[in-house]
């Protein structure tokens, strides 16, 4: 599993799940089914690797996913073109917290963090963000739900991580909160629609249609 892409000092850090029936997607179930929901998810993960993880990109990408066993699950579907690396223990400020460190100890030197819920992201966001980080210590594309589509600091910091109310309407107010504390400085970029709640499904594009 090891990254064919060449190296850069960015890094844009892709949290993704296996797109298994009952674990992904869960609250689209009552809408749409537990294998619709799944399907969907793939094909939301695949969509955004398509537009955001370029073989031409200036970045390089990294999955990180869940469960971690499956790094060979994720190969066989994925391929091993992008990097491979599980997911620590913990809820998600925990998971991405670990992620940060992990980047930033191993020399990258700027570091953005995407799902795969946000169908409108594509490349654009993700150089945004890290030209936005020439200036300022954080950027941030806000979800229209109150959470975020896209995170990119330029140093490690714990506490963008800690006391998070995750998947829900305060997540970004919440991060920008500690960002503030902490006397960093924040760029806002533009704000993006996330397929997490039925009422989310009319922003689904049609081709990624799968109910």
């Amino acid at each position: 599993m090891t990254p064919m892409n060449r190296a850069a000092p960015d890094e844009l850090i892709v949290f993704l799940k296996l797109p298994e029936p009952g674990r992904v997607k869960t609250r689209l179930i009552p809408a749409i089914g537990a294998e619709a929901a799944a399907a969907l998810h793939r094909a939301l993960v695949e969509w955004t690797l398509a537009r955001v993880a370029r073989q031409d990109a200036a970045w390089r990408t990294v999955l990180c996913f869940d469960p971690p066993d499956a790094g060979p699950a994720f190969a066989a579907w994925l391929g091993t073109r992008l990097a491979l690396r599980p997911q620590a223990p913990g809820d998600l400020g925990e998971r991405l917290e670990a992620a940060s460190r992990e980047s930033f100890a191993s020399g990258a030197r700027r570091v953005a963090f995407i799902g795969t819920d946000a169908p409108d992201l594509d490349s654009g966001d993700a150089a945004a963000a890290f030209a936005a980080l020439v200036a300022s210590d954080v950027a941030i594309a806000p979800a229209l739900d109150g959470g975020y589509a896209l995170l990119a600091t330029r140093a490690h910091v714990p506490d963008l991580f800690r006391g998070i109310p995750w998947s829900g309407p305060q997540t970004a107010a919440r991060t920008l909160a500690k960002a503030r504390d902490a006397g960093l400085s924040v760029a806002t970029l533009r704000t993006l629609a996330d397929i997490d709640r039925p009422e989310d499904l009319a922003a689904v594009p049609a081709e990624l249609r799968r109910w």
